[in-house]
C-alpha cells in the first residue's frame, strides 16, 4: 500500500497517530479516499496486540463506546463482560478489535468437523452473486440455513449458543432483533437481524481479494438495509499466509484459533465506510473461519448522506485525543 501522504501524531498522546489521504481512485492506496481521518495506534503497541480494553479507565472505555455507538455500532465496553479482559483495539478510526479466546479451542475444532461433516462445502460467493468473477473469492463456504440446522442438531445448539455470546459483545438486546434463526429476512428500520452465519474454509492459493462488506450505498437503499458490523471468528491457528488485510490501514491480522476480529462495514447512517476495505490473502496453510455480518434496517429510504462520513462533529475525537494505553 502506498505510504501515507501525511501522518500526524494526535495532539495528547503519543500512542495515536491520525493519517490524512489524499483523494484517489478506488485502488489499495485510493481506498482510503475519506474525508473523515484515519486513527491509528502506534505500530509497536499493535505488534504487541493493540490496546487491551480491560487495561483501560472506565471513562476512557466510556469514550469510546459512545463514539461506536453514535457512529459504528454499539459494543459492551463495560467490566462485567466475560469478553472484556480478551477484547483489544487495533484501530481507532475506522474501530477494529480483537477478541482473543472468544471461542474456545474445542468449540472451533468441533465447527470445523461439523462442517467437513455435512459435505456441503461449496464455492464461496461475492455479494450472494454467482455471477461475478470467480477469481476474485476462491474459498469454499457452508451457510448455516435452517435446512441444515434441522439435519444437525449438534450444530444448531453449538451455533445457538454463539450467536448469543455475539449478542452480548455488541449490546443487542431483544428488542432490537428482528430475525428468524437460521432464515434471512430483511430488517425493518432501527430493527437489527444476523445474515446466515457461514464456515468459510481456505485451502493452499485461495483467497478473498480486496473488497468491502458493506453495500454500495444505493444498493443499500434499494434493499432497505445494510450490513453493520462483521464478525469474524478464526477456526484454526495459521503460521503462514491467510491474513486478513485491511488495505487502506496497513493492517494485518494473523489467524488464531478462537480469536474474534470485529469491524464496521458501514457508519450508523448506513453509508458505506471504505476505510474498512479489505483482502482475506493467499492461504498458505488452510483455514477456517466462522462468519457473519449483522444488518439493520435503514430508517429513511430517501436518507441523504449525513455529515458522518465526513465530519465527526461535536465528538472532538474523544478516543484519538485523550488516547487509550496512557
Amino acid at each position: 500500500m502506498a505510504a501515507c501522504t501525511t501522518c500526524i501524531q494526535a495532539r495528547s498522546t503519543s500512542y495515536w497517530r491520525t493519517d490524512g489521504r489524499r483523494k484517489g481512485s478506488r485502488t489499495a492506496a485510493g481506498a482510503a479516499k475519506e474525508q473523515r481521518p484515519l486513527v491509528r495506534l502506534d505500530p509497536d503497541l499493535v505488534e504487541k496486540g493493540g490496546v487491551r480494553l480491560a487495561n483501560e479507565p472506565e471513562e476512557r472505555r466510556q469514550q469510546f463506546g459512545d463514539l461506536l455507538k453514535q457512529d459504528f455500532f454499539p459494543l459492551n465496553v463495560h467490566g462485567d463482560v466475560a469478553h472484556l479482559k480478551h477484547m483489544s483495539v487495533v484501530n481507532v478510526e475506522p474501530p477494529v478489535l480483537t477478541c482473543r479466546e472468544f471461542f474456545d479451542k474445542d468449540e472451533c475444532d468441533r465447527l470445523v468437523q461439523l462442517a467437513l461433516d455435512t459435505r456441503k462445502l461449496q464455492r464461496s460467493r461475492v455479494g450472494g452473486n454467482e455471477d461475478k468473477d470467480e477469481a476474485i473469492r476462491t474459498s469454499t463456504s457452508l451457510a448455516i440455513d435452517t435446512a441444515l440446522l434441522a439435519s444437525q442438531p449438534k450444530l444448531k445448539e453449538k451455533v445457538q449458543g454463539l450467536l448469543a455470546c455475539i449478542e452480548k459483545m455488541l449490546d443487542i438486546l431483544e428488542s432490537d432483533k428482528d430475525s428468524n434463526f437460521g432464515k434471512f429476512k430483511h430488517p425493518k428500520p432501527n430493527k437489527v437481524t444476523f445474515e446466515l452465519p457461514q464456515i468459510a474454509r481456505y485451502e493452499k492459493g485461495q483467497h478473498f481479494l480486496m473488497h468491502e462488506d458493506a453495500f454500495p450505498y444505493q444498493v443499500a437503499l434499494r434493499k432497505g438495509y445494510q450490513r453493520r458490523a462483521t464478525v469474524l471468528v478464526y477456526l484454526n491457528d495459521v503460521q503462514e499466509g491467510g491474513e486478513t488485510r485491511f488495505d487502506a490501514l496497513d493492517l494485518s491480522i494473523r489467524p488464531e484459533r478462537g480469536m474474534a476480529l470485529v469491524f464496521f462495514p458501514s457508519f450508523s447512517n448506513g453509508v458505506p465506510d471504505v476505510r474498512t476495505i479489505h483482502t482475506a490473502c493467499d492461504a498458505v496453510e488452510e483455514k477456517f473461519v466462522f462468519q457473519l455480518w449483522i444488518s439493520s434496517g435503514l430508517t429513511d429510504p430517501q436518507q441523504k448522506r449525513s455529515s458522518l462520513e465526513g465530519n465527526p462533529g461535536k465528538r472532538k475525537k474523544a478516543a484519538g485525543k485523550k488516547g487509550f494505553g496512557k
